[in-house]
């Protein structure tokens, strides 16, 4: 049956009945394998030793053909899943509440641009706004029924909390002595509003991740959501207030 003997290491491996050369590629060191039908062993002087463990049989085309057969099985499986029609929620439900976090959300780049007197957060406010108007409209002219979909409005709205979040960074560290004095003066608001960001982007991009499409507000749960609420109509009315008061002693 004859023996390969590697070429690097000095290792040999003796073939079995029904094995043949062509069957094997390489040995594992990486060194190229010669086939010879005998060999003398000297355990004295021979720097030969057995390595029945480390020759690597070549791939077989039956086995590749498995392979590709298992790759294509697989990528088949995902595009169906991924446009399967949506069933545990509603739709429309999941496109109007995306509508309603990114239009709430709105009144804290209104605020960071009026009361920090930062441009660019007014103008994440007027992209809100109109994400938000866009997302209301394809409500109700659009149908999104899909898992693709859906996760195409989700990735927009994930992107747009991690906008905010960049853009508070920048802000906060464009003057870090100006910033720390606003932090002082008002920690907990300046704490609040970036966590929100972070978990609804965190609540947008789980779903973008898999095949599982779930209600961002659904998934914060009632309390989260319920101070979330709290924490958005109390700005609102702080801001106005301040708007109020504004007009009031300029005139």
């Amino acid at each position: 049956m004859g023996y390969l003997i590697c070429e690097s290491c000095g290792g040999y491996y003796e073939l079995e009945e029904g094995e043949l050369p062509e069957d094997f590629e390489r040995c594992q060191c990486g060194g190229k394998l010669d086939y010879a039908e005998e060999i003398e062993i000297d355990d004295n002087e021979s720097n030969l030793y057995v390595n029945d463990s480390v020759i690597e049989k070549q791939k077989s085309d039956k086995g590749i053909e498995i392979y590709n057969d298992i790759k294509r099985g697989e990528k088949q499986s995902y595009l169906k899943k991924r446009d399967q029609k949506i069933k545990s929620y509603d739709p429309k439900n999941l496109v109007t509440n995306s509508a309603f976090i990114i239009l709430t959300f709105t009144i804290f780049p209104i605020e960071f641009g009026f009361i920090y007197s930062y441009l660019p957060f007014t103008l994440m406010a007027v992209i809100a706004l109109i994400l938000s108007g866009l997302l209301y409209y394809f409500q109700r002219t659009k149908k999104v029924n899909t898992i693709r979909e859906m996760k195409r409005v989700y990735a927009i709205c994930g992107l747009y909390f991690i906008s905010f979040i960049l853009l508070f960074l920048l802000w906060a560290f464009q003057d870090i002595m100006k910033f720390l004095g606003y932090f002082i003066d008002n920690p907990l608001y300046l704490i609040i509003i970036p966590i929100c960001a972070v978990v609804f982007s965190q609540k947008f991009f789980e779903s973008v991740a898999n095949n599982k499409i779930t209600d961002p507000l659904a998934t914060l749960g009632q309390i989260k959501t319920l101070i979330y609420y709290l924490i958005v109509f109390t700005n609102i009315l702080y801001f106005i207030v301040m708007v109020v008061l504004g007009i009031y002693l300029t005139y």
